[in-house]
């Protein structure tokens, strides 16, 4: 299924509308008057880059960036998303390259654990990682932060 027609159906399932931003396809969605998640098709392969502003970079202090590394790291705690820091505006931008979707259902999922990590993200960013510090100190003994399985 094509990126237009799978988000045609969810659109059309959720009554969602779209916020065009130009004419190349991207556009913008409002969850909740709060969380906004803006979508930018990719004509070359078929992608479509998920992307949302989740906390002010200035905010962050080294242990903070630090955090959103460890947690980023291959998608381990990110549902397979990443951050990126945009110095235009000042915000950390969490992003996901979406390349399949092989039905609106599918789609659907992948919108809601992107919106899922959003939320969390934008939680995490503003209460300035507090339960991050608790947990990488109490898994001292591996050296990272709990993000990896044990044996």
């Amino acid at each position: 299924m094509k990126w237009e027609a799978a988000i045609g159906e969810v659109l059309a399932e959720t009554g969602l509308a779209a916020t065009v931003r130009d004419g190349d396809g991207a556009f913008s969605l409002l969850f909740d008057n709060e969380h906004e998640v803006s979508f930018e098709p990719d004509a070359d392969d078929g992608s479509v880059l998920f992307h949302a502003e989740v906390g002010d970079s200035a905010s962050l202090d080294a242990a903070g960036l630090r955090s959103l590394l460890e947690a980023s790291l291959l998608g381990a705690n990110t549902a397979g998303a990443a951050f990126s820091i945009d110095s235009r505006f000042g915000k950390v931008v969490l992003w996901k390259r979406c390349h399949e979707f092989s039905s609106a259902a599918a789609l659907r999922r992948e919108l809601e654990a992107f919106l899922g990590q959003v939320i969390h993200w934008k939680a995490r960013i503003a209460d300035g990682f507090a339960e991050a510090a608790t947990a990488e100190r109490s898994d001292s003994s591996t050296g990272f932060a709990g993000a990896f399985l044990q044996v």
